[in-house]
């Protein structure tokens, strides 16, 4: 801070006086201290909590595969639904000329066809709309898509089997627990920033 006061040179007195002030404010050695452990402990948090975002992208990207590869699955099931729908609707139609099967089993057949054909296109729909929410999650979108999505994998269930000790064993690994772990040692480093800023200057 800077200031000046006094008389100046116009003055008819015949003499002059002035006094130049320069200071400067320091804090309290403590707070800076706090300060910047309260900054490393929020950027601290941030940094588990860009990782707990990167873990459930990964995850969401995974979970909407599964359903494409599910779906993939299903369809194929349809169309092997379908081919064996439309084999016995040939097989009854053979009885039926030959004469050992009535109109009415023909009409069974016929149902089951056509029902197979929806389930088709119901598979059909939904493996394209998991398809679109696959390539929505990556960020790919139709207009820019230059490739098909090859899937090698096979659905396969494996049981994974956790106890509660080792959940709670593994609970402090836990992006978010440990990004509220920051965020607490921050707030209290904050409190002793303010408690330091109550000292004299």
């Amino acid at each position: 801070m800077y200031t000046r006061e006094g008389l100046g040179a116009g003055v008819a007195s015949g003499f002059t006086q002035e006094r130049w002030t320069i200071s400067q404010t320091l804090e309290f050695p403590v707070a800076p201290y706090y300060r910047r452990n309260r900054i490393d402990a929020e950027v601290a948090a941030f940094e588990t909590r860009l990782e707990r975002e990167r873990r459930a992208v990964k995850a969401e990207v995974k979970t909407y595969y599964t359903q494409l590869a599910y779906g993939v699955e299903i369809l194929n099931l349809r169309n092997e639904q379908r081919a064996i729908a439309n084999a016995l609707t040939r097989a009854v139609s053979t009885l039926v000329e030959v004469g050992d099967a009535s109109e009415l089993d023909l009409m069974r057949a016929d149902i089951l066809l056509a029902e197979a054909e929806n389930d088709v296109s119901e598979a059909k729909r939904a493996l394209q709309q998991a398809q679109q929410t696959l390539y929505n999650t990556l960020g790919i979108y139709p207009d820019n898509r230059q490739y098909d999505l090859q899937l090698p994998d096979t659905l396969m269930y494996m049981n994974i089997e956790l106890t509660r000790k080792e959940v709670l064993v593994r609970l402090d690994d836990h992006p978010e627990m440990a990004a509220m772990s920051h965020d607490l040692q921050a707030r209290r480093l904050g409190i002793r920033e303010a408690w330091g800023h109550l000292w004299p200057n």
